[in-house]
C-alpha cells in the first residue's frame, strides 16, 4: 500500500474527480428530492395520533428491593434511593464522588512506602572508599558492572558488615540492598565526574609554536596530588602516576560520554597484551609516562615511592569477588 507521500508525489489526472454516475437518476425513477435536506417531509412533520412523551422511568421500587437484597443500612439505602431519583449526568457525578472517596480511603489504609534511607555511618564509608577504589591502579575497570568499582564497593559492604552499619537485617531485606547498590552507583558516578573534570582541567593550553610541552598545564605529579589530597588513605606512588597518566592520555584523545567505557575498553586491552606485571610497567613507563611528561612537565620519578600499601580496600574486595588482585595492572612502574 503506498505511503501518504507517495500519494502525494503522483500526476494528477487532467480532469477533476466526478462521483460514479447513478444507475438511476431521481428523474428517471420518477421522483423527486425535497429543495433542502435539512426540511422534514409531510410526513415527518404531522404527529402520529398514538405518539406520546414518555415518562421517565421511576427506579426507586428497583432500588428498594436492590437495598433489602443487599442488606443496607438506613444511610446506604437513602443514597441508593437518591441515585434512583437521580438523571443519567447527576448519576455519573454521583458515581464519580464515591469512586474518588474509596481511592482516598485506600489511601487512609495503604500509604504509600516512603523511600529507604540508607544509614549515615554507611554512607560515610561508601563516600569514603569510593575515593579510595577509584583512585587504585589496581582496579580492573571503573565502570564494568562485574569487576568495576560498583562491584567490588557492593562487596566490601558485605564483607565489613555491621561494621559499616549494613546490618544482617539489611542484607536479608532485597529492598534495602537496591537502595544500598544505589547509593554505591550514584556515588561513584558524581566521583567520576569530579576526577575527570580535573583531569581535563590539566590539560593546559597549545604548545608554543614549535615545541610539544602545553602551556599552563600540570605535570603527572601535580595532578596526581590534586586528585589525592582530600582522600587521606590514598598514598601517591608511581603506578598511581601511571595510572592517572593513561586517564589523561584517553581524556586528550576525545572527552565524551564514552570516556569510562573506552578506558575500560583499553585497561582490557593492555592486560590481554602484556599479562606478565613487568612488561606492563615497561609498557606504562615507555607509552604512557614518558610522552605525558614530554606534552605535560617533566618529573623525577625517582623521587615518588613505588607501590604503597594502599591497595588494600581494592585487594579485600577482589579476594570476595574471586577477581585476582593484579588484574588491574598495578604494579610497579620501571622507572
Amino acid at each position: 500500500m503506498p505511503s501518504m507521500s507517495d500519494l502525494l508525489s503522483m500526476p494528477l489526472d487532467s480532469s477533476p474527480l466526478k462521483p460514479d454516475s447513478p444507475t438511476s437518476s431521481p428523474k428517471s425513477s420518477g421522483t423527486s428530492l425535497p429543495a433542502d435536506p435539512s426540511s422534514p417531509s409531510p410526513a415527518q412533520r404531522a404527529p402520529r395520533a398514538n405518539q406520546r412523551k414518555r415518562p421517565t422511568e421511576d427506579m426507586t421500587q428497583f432500588a428498594g428491593e436492590v437495598s433489602r437484597a443487599n442488606k443496607l443500612v438506613k444511610v446506604d439505602h437513602d443514597q441508593l434511593q437518591i441515585f434512583a431519583k437521580s438523571d443519567r449526568a447527576e448519576q455519573l457525578i454521583l458515581l464519580a464522588g464515591s469512586l474518588l472517596s474509596l481511592v482516598h480511603q485506600q489511601r487512609l489504609l495503604h500509604p504509600a512506602d516512603s523511600p529507604i534511607v540508607v544509614p549515615k555511618k554507611l554512607r560515610n564509608k561508601i563516600l569514603e572508599h569510593a575515593s579510595i577504589l577509584l583512585l587504585d591502579a589496581s582496579i580492573p575497570a571503573y565502570v564494568d558492572k562485574k569487576i568495576g568499582p560498583t562491584k567490588l564497593l557492593m562487596d566490601l559492604v558485605i564483607l565489613n558488615g555491621s561494621a559499616w552499619g549494613f546490618s544482617t537485617e539489611m542484607a536479608a531485606d532485597s529492598d534495602q540492598v537496591k537502595a544500598v547498590t544505589l547509593e554505591i552507583t550514584n556515588t561513584l558516578t558524581t566521583k567520576r565526574h569530579a576526577m575527570k573534570s580535573i583531569i581535563g582541567g590539566s590539560l593546559g593550553g597549545d604548545p608554543v609554536l614549535g615545541g610539544t610541552l602545553r602551556s599552563d598545564a600540570l605535570n603527572v605529579l601535580d595532578l596526581a596530588n590534586s586528585l589525592v589530597q582530600k582522600v587521606t588513605k590514598v598514598k601517591l606512588d608511581l603506578p598511581l602516576c601511571g595510572r592517572i597518566g593513561f586517564l589523561r592520555k584517553t581524556i586528550s584523545e576525545g572527552n565524551d560520554n564514552r570516556y569510562w567505557i573506552t578506558i575500560d575498553i583499553e585497561l582490557a586491552e593492555m592486560r590481554g597484551t602484556y599479562p606478565d606485571a613487568k612488561k606492563m610497567s615497561r609498557f606504562i613507563k615507555q607509552y604512557i609516562l614518558d610522552p605525558d611528561m614530554k606534552r605535560y612537565g617533566t618529573v623525577d620519578l625517582a623521587t615518588i615511592g613505588g607501590a604503597s600499601g594502599r591497595r588494600q580496600t581494592a585487594n579485600a574486595a577482589a579476594s570476595t569477588s574471586m577477581i585476582p588482585p593484579a588484574a588491574g595492572g598495578g604494579t610497579a612502574v620501571d622507572r
